[in-house]
């Protein structure tokens, strides 16, 4: 029995000299099977995934193979050159097309009952129309020659490859045969991600970044390939980024240019349009951008290293885009740790109620700057010093809730190195981007031990300086010119 009231959940539609090898031994063969297996664990009971195998593919069209088309709740068209080119294939998804317009719609909401598995390369404008809007599943890489290598391949990589992809496409599928079962749309994420189309050499670390934010519940967008024409493509981006719940983009920047679409004096890549596109819409609201280029890649195209150029000489009319250099992981946890919930802001204190501080400093200074905090509290201060207990992304993440809703930031300099100081500088800077609405009263710098030549030269226009000297006061201009915002605020 079929998991939906359809005759069959699964229909799948395939060029049969895809499937070489003997019975149960082709890839066709392999892919049916493991679907169903994976699809049916998915929504916890069996489906029923149908496709034609017998040696002549028109044998039983008009009879049993209509049937089954017009009573299949979901089509997978197999596509590869032998699929384009099979007079059969076309017929089926004409047929599938035709019935599901009799029988309540292609679509439930604004997702298509056709999930496209891609087997080896076809350029999309061969495509049948319908097949160019809908989102693939790519169950292929292409080597440095061009040529399609399909997963499953031999080695270890291509397996595991092959088993993410069906992953991926189980998940999908079993959430499409849940709604159709509840008769409902495809639910809609609460917050969406804009994930740019990439090269080639960086489609891996997209798909895996995408599985991630899927499996916690996020929206990955665009949901179907982008237009190769110019002016097309440009009104898919700009539409698809200014979706309500589009609250991000990410780009992922390797060392090809990759594809450049068509249109008059058109030179940049669509990864470039992508990121230049997001930067406007970053100006024009509450959203965030997010550039990863890996480290120490090796890139020789110039026009890929104009393009890195570009992003970088940007970034400071920017002030919500960050690019990052650092390993994946790295990247991948900080796209999540920016997704967190923003919880409610501190009550601001009321005229004459005690400022509250944030004394950052390093860990090995705690001992420090719990005298510190001793000596502030005494003056009748409100002080927080960094949490010390939790994961480094719960540290995180209470790190810039205390900069989004404190009233002034003194930064101790002690045994942190010259990075860690300047990285706390520019947190300070980027405090719009963790919800803060108002300017810090003050932000100061107090230099403790041990000296060196680099505490000597520090100098910030934006901060007070201190120095660190028990039983002498504690940062004196750092308080006067809070007291002087206090006065201010009253």
């Amino acid at each position: 029995m079929a998991y939906t009231s359809y005759q069959q959940d699964l229909f799948v539609s395939y060029g049969h000299l895809d499937n070489p090898g003997e019975e149960e031994k082709g890839w066709i063969d392999r892919f049916h099977r493991d679907l169903d297996w994976r699809v049916s664990q998915v929504v916890g009971e069996q489906v029923s995934i149908w496709r034609d195998n017998s040696l002549d593919p028109g044998a039983i069209f008009e009879d049993e193979l209509m049937g089954r088309i017009r009573n299949s709740a979901v089509l997978i068209p197999v596509l590869s050159p032998r699929y384009l080119k099979s007079r059969w294939c076309q017929r089926e998804l004409q047929a599938f097309l035709d019935a599901a317009e009799k029988s309540g719609g292609l679509a439930i909401g604004n997702r298509p009952r056709v999930f496209k598995v891609i087997k080896s390369h076809v350029e999309l404008k061969q495509e049948p129309l319908l097949l160019q809007k809908s989102l693939g599943f790519p169950f292929y890489r292409e080597d440095e020659s061009g040529t399609s290598r399909e997963w499953p391949s031999r080695d270890d990589d291509g397996e595991r490859k092959y088993t993410r992809k069906l992953d991926e496409l189980a998940e999908s599928i079993g959430k499409m045969l849940e709604a159709i079962n509840t008769k409902g749309p495809v639910a809609r994420p609460e917050m969406s991600i804009y994930l740019a189309e990439v090269s080639g050499d960086m489609t891996g670390y997209r798909d895996e970044l995408k599985r991630e934010l899927q499996s916690r519940g996020f929206g990955v967008l665009p949901e179907s390939p982008l237009p190769l024409e110019w002016e097309d493509l440009c009104k898919e981006i700009r539409g698809t980024l200014t979706v309500k719940e589009c609250v991000l983009s990410v780009h992922l920047v390797g060392s090809r240019y990759g594809v450049v679409p068509d249109g008059v004096d058109v030179t940049e890549s669509k990864a470039w349009i992508q990121a230049r596109l997001a930067g406007e819409r970053e100006k024009n609201g509450s959203f965030r951008r997010l550039i990863w280029h890996p480290p120490d890649i090796q890139m020789t195209d110039g026009r890929q290293i104009g393009f890195i150029e570009a992003i970088q000489s940007n970034l400071r009319d920017q002030k919500n885009t960050e690019f990052l250099r650092v390993p994946f992981e790295g990247f991948k946890a900080h796209v999540l740790d920016r997704l967190k919930p923003v919880s409610a802001p501190r009550p601001q204190p009321a005229c004459g109620s005690p400022k509250w501080i944030y004394l950052v400093c390093e860990p090995n200074d705690h001992r420090i700057a719990r005298e510190i905090q001793s000596e502030l509290e005494d003056q009748g201060y409100e002080v927080a010093l960094p949490a010390r207990e939790g994961d480094a992304s719960a540290l995180r993440n209470d790190h810039e809730e205390t900069l989004r809703d404190c009233d002034a930031v003194l930064i101790y300099y002690g045994s942190g190195c010259e990075a860690w100081q300047r990285g706390k500088e520019r947190d300070l800077r980027k405090s719009v981007l963790f919800g803060r609405k108002r300017a810090f009263l003050a932000q100061g710098v107090l230099l403790g031990p041990p000296d060196s030549e680099i505490k000597q030269d520090w100098r910030n226009a934006a901060f007070t300086l201190d120095r660190w000297v028990p039983a002498a006061g504690v940062a004196p201009n750092f308080l006067k010119h809070l007291s002087a915002g206090r006065e201010v605020q009253a």
